[in-house]
């Protein structure tokens, strides 16, 4: 039985999600949005440093907020990024 979506577990249909999706498609145009999922980290899609860097901006441009790049880690999780986003929608 699947759970609700809380800020926690975002569903796969969770907008944050979505967004995340396509701007990692968008800088690393061979992982597919469908392949961004809530337990995965950026690191594990093949996104480099840079690649990393540049979607954080685009998701960040898309949103209209600014989070300060120290609040990234390279193991942070799709699931702890929306998180991060959530506390400056």
């Amino acid at each position: 039985m699947s759970q609700p979506a809380t800020s926690s577990t975002p569903a796969a249909s969770d907008p944050l999600l979505e967004v995340i999706g396509e701007a990692v498609h968008a800088v690393v145009p061979e992982v597919d949005p469908t392949d961004v999922t809530a337990d995965r980290t950026l690191a594990e899609l093949g996104c480099n440093s840079v690649d990393r860097a540049e979607i954080m901006v685009a998701v960040m441009g898309e949103l209209g907020i600014t989070i300060h790049p120290s609040e990234f880690s390279r193991d942070l999780s799709i699931r702890s990024l929306i998180a991060l986003l959530r506390k400056y929608e």
